[in-house]
């Protein structure tokens, strides 16, 4: 590199360094406007919240601990067989038994499943 590509090179990342500054001044200023803002939003929302903490003592509460299988994020209601099943048979690429797709059901699976009684063979 000439000695004038050095000093081209030397001007462009000085100028770079001054836009660069002059946009952390700007944010900086967005930064403190928004600020502001948040501080007077909280203000209002700690009010909300006290109306509302007033209105929840007046409601009655549901009860969810009292009905079984309330809890969505413990697995532990559901037997394990089930739940690995419908992980492995109901998944993402889910083709089901394919040798077996459009059989019709039988005598045996229409009794077991007590769709049908003795009576009725």
């Amino acid at each position: 590199m000439s000695r004038a590509e050095q000093e081209d090179v030397v001007i462009n990342l000085r100028a770079q360094i001054a836009s660069l500054q002059n946009r952390v001044k700007e944010l900086e200023e967005e930064n403190a406007k928004l600020s502001s803002r948040v501080l007077n939003c909280r203000y209002l929302v700690e009010a909300m919240g006290e109306i509302n903490q007033r209105g929840d003592k007046n409601r009655k509460k549901k009860s969810t601990a009292d009905m079984p299988g309330c809890d969505t994020r413990i697995m532990n209601h559901h037997p394990r067989r089930y739940v690995a099943l419908k992980v492995m048979y109901f998944g993402q690429r889910f083709y089901g038994f394919a040798s077996e797709a459009q059989m019709d059901p039988t005598v045996e699976v229409c009794y077991v499943l007590l769709l049908i009684t003795m009576q009725d063979l």
